[in-house]
């Protein structure tokens, strides 16, 4: 399925998000908290893989990892992450293999599946299920609309932690469910960072894919002033106190994790 939070990304913004990801340690912390449905004995087939940045959390305590997304640049970005830490002396990384495709053409079981804001359907997230010998893990949002990074509501087509829970029900899965609020809001290097942050935030085509709550989902349709959000943005930075990244746009997010027994 594809990433579309880094549609028309740059370098830049990749770079953006993974410096959200690594101040916040905000996947960090999902791999933390899906850590304990996991085996060191068992392959995981993560769909919709967007970077891979769960992948590289978990890698080493599962067997290994197949990472599919049929977004091309975050397939490549991701296996160079893959040889940067593997310069780095972390052989773990080996374990993953990223695959560009679509994951409707992907056949075969691991013992675990994962779709972490995978955007799907619920009725077409479960002919996933199949692939799975014992678990499947998905991670959505909780809520079903939130404000980005200030008072706008965008009307968001998002299944939410609830809708999920009620699904598998239905369905008659024995599952276990995990609420979380994190913060993944964006750090600055310097007080010009802030200003382009800003600047771009006042473009709702270019704001929409770059703020880091959006992630894996598909695009919802925006309806909000842009000019007060960056307004609002400008007036929430916070000074850190750190030498890396002395300014922070705080974001709440609240995330449903689940663990669906197969």
């Amino acid at each position: 399925m594809p990433s579309l939070w880094l549609a028309k990304m740059n370098s830049k913004k990749i770079t953006m998000f993974r410096q959200a990801s690594e101040f916040t340690a905000f996947h960090k912390k999902l791999g933390v908290l899906i850590g304990h449905w996991l085996d060191s004995e068992w392959s995981v087939l993560d769909l919709g893989c967007g970077l891979g940045l769960i992948d590289f959390e978990i890698a080493p305590h599962v067997k290994s990892i197949t990472a599919v997304d049929y977004d091309e640049t975050v397939i490549k970005e991701c296996k160079a992450q893959i040889e940067r830490e593997l310069d780095a002396g972390h052989g773990y990384a080996e374990k993953i293999e990223p695959i560009c495709a679509d994951a409707k053409d992907i056949s075969g079981e691991w013992d675990i599946v994962l779709m972490s804001f995978f955007g799907a359907d619920f009725n077409d997230m479960k002919k996933y299920f199949n692939h799975a010998a014992k678990r499947v893990i998905v991670i959505v949002h909780e809520r079903a609309s939130s404000g980005i990074f200030g008072p706008a509501i965008f009307k968001s087509k998002r299944r939410t932690a609830a809708e999920l829970d009620a699904f598998l029900k239905k369905e008659s899965y024995v599952h276990t469910k995990t609420i979380a609020e994190m913060q993944f809001g964006q750090p600055f290097k310097t007080i010009d960072d802030v200003g382009d942050f800003l600047e771009r935030l006042e473009d709702a085509d270019k704001g929409r894919i770059i703020l880091p709550e959006l992630m894996h989902e598909g695009e919802p349709d925006i309806d909000f002033d842009v000019e007060k959000i960056a307004l609002n943005a400008e007036e929430r930075i916070i000074m850190t106190g750190r030498y890396d990244f002395p300014y922070y746009l705080p974001c709440n997010v609240s995330v449903g994790l689940f663990c669906v027994n197969i």
